[in-house]
């Protein structure tokens, strides 16, 4: 006698009942492969599923568990019958069930609507969404909990034991684990919602997928953000060495402004690679979930007079800065010397002039150029609002960069040729690191702001 399983038994409810996979699949809310694959007993339904599926075919949670019908006798003597449409009139399915020869349908009848899902399966899919983002986010925790063990045994090696190597080799293995830890739950998540989606379409509703899949994307991009940091933060106690401390391990003193350098440094490559790995990620559901407007890319007009802003102030800005160094620090050009026996390169000032002047006339000329748009018709007032908005905070981050740069190099470098006796010249030059590291926080911070700035002006658009 053959063996009577939950999936045989599932197989014999709906050929009884007239349903094609399909259709079973669209009461239940989940994919023709998943009814496939239980009626094959590849696979078992969640169990947050059992109920709808013991209404859909009029059946207990018990005989569904059980693979059969529970033998209750009728009056007449008799079990209750089920229909198939796969056998003969009054004969006996592969359950072992009587049944009744079922009313063909017309070959040309129209076909009805497809049915809405069932409210229990819908709540029972919400039920597994849900506990498998509060996984996901647990196995994320974890994750970044080990890197940061991992950081922390790290310093103490380095510095309990002035064993740096060690430290950073213990620091590897601990990133290890948190990668891996982080790419299961990464991958585990994706495989869950991937499983909403069928070839004809999403089976959650579109805004709560919208909101799982942000969800992975949030949180898997922030966790190997935090592991790659932390990693990038300990290499320099392996590469670098204070010889004034032991003779074995970078001080505190000049680890702390390295970190703060490359935590900066971090952070801006953060922002810039945000865009593209939740594009890369949120590809699959691409057209079945709400667009993030973050992602979209800016209206042509916008973006084209944006490109060219931004490429006209950087080559007045290296234009300026490059130039300006070269010929003061290598005594070319015109040179004017004053009363105290100081001396001015007039062509450095020059370049210097003619570069500022690019940078701060560039923004004033493309609006002229844009508002030309508005008054044209080929632009809106909403576009003309937007374009605006954007033109001024480029235009605003590029002259602070200019700046910065210009700041920093002035005060942070110092090289030329200098001679006591003005016969023998020496060539000097000199760094100030602490100038240095000044400048190139005062940037990461500026390229922060405008990328948040930036982020939020997409989606208050939106």
């Amino acid at each position: 006698m053959e063996k009577k399983t939950l999936g045989s038994f599932i197989s014999a409810l709906r050929r009884a009942q007239g349903l094609t996979q399909q259709e079973v699949a669209d009461r239940l809310a989940v994919s023709n492969k998943a009814v496939s694959r239980w009626e094959r007993d590849e696979a078992m339904p969640d169990i947050l599923l059992l109920p709808a599926i013991a209404d859909l075919f009029g059946v207990t949670v018990d005989e569904l568990l059980r693979g059969e019908r529970m033998r209750e006798a009728t009056p007449g003597g008799s079990t209750p019958a089920m229909t198939d449409p796969d056998a003969d009139s009054h004969g006996t399915d592969e359950g072992g069930y009587t049944h009744e020869t079922p009313v063909h349908k017309e070959e040309n009848a129209p076909t009805q609507a497809r049915p809405t899902s069932d409210p229990r399966a819908l709540r029972g899919l919400r039920s597994m969404t849900k506990r498998s983002l509060t996984s996901f986010r647990t196995s994320l925790l974890i994750a970044i909990a080990l890197s940061c063990v991992g950081y922390v045994v790290h310093l103490a090696v380095s510095y309990g034991f002035y064993r740096p190597v060690i430290g950073f080799f213990c620091m590897v293995a601990f990133t290890v684990a948190a990668v891996v830890l982080a790419v299961m739950a990464t991958m585990r998540l994706k495989d869950t919602l991937s499983e909403q989606i069928d070839g004809d379409g999403v089976r959650l509703p579109a805004n709560e997928l919208t909101s799982a899949c942000r969800t992975l994307t949030y949180w898997s991009y922030r966790a190997f953000v935090v592991i790659a940091e932390l990693l990038i933060l300990s290499t320099p106690l392996v590469l670098m060495r204070d010889h004034h401390y032991l003779n074995s391990v970078l001080s505190s003193v000049s680890y702390l402004p390295v970190a703060l350098v490359l935590c900066c440094i971090c952070g801006v490559l953060t922002l810039w690679l945000q865009k593209p790995y939740a594009a890369w990620m949120l590809k699959p559901w691409a057209g079945l979930i709400l667009p993030d407007p973050y992602l979209l890319p800016a209206p042509q007009a916008i973006g084209r007079r944006t490109l060219w802003l931004n490429v006209t102030q950087a080559v007045g800005i290296v234009f300026s800065v490059v130039l300006t160094t070269l010929f003061t620090g290598f005594e070319w050009g015109l040179t004017y010397w004053g009363e105290d026996n100081t001396h001015y390169n007039l062509t450095a000032i020059i370049f210097f002039a003619l570069g500022t002047l690019t940078v701060i006339a560039a923004p004033f000329l493309l609006r002229i150029g844009y508002r030309a748009l508005l008054e044209s018709g080929n632009l809106s007032a909403a576009e003309w609002t937007k374009g605006k908005r954007a033109i001024t905070r480029v235009a605003v981050r590029n002259v602070l960069l200019y700046a910065i740069a210009v700041l920093t190099v002035g005060f942070g470098v110092s090289f030329g040729a200098s001679s006591s006796d003005g016969v023998h010249w020496e060539y000097y030059q000199s760094w100030n690191e602490g100038t240095i590291f000044l400048g190139i926080l005062a940037l990461s911070v500026v390229i922060i702001v405008d990328q948040i700035l930036k982020e939020r002006e997409a989606r208050k658009a939106a």
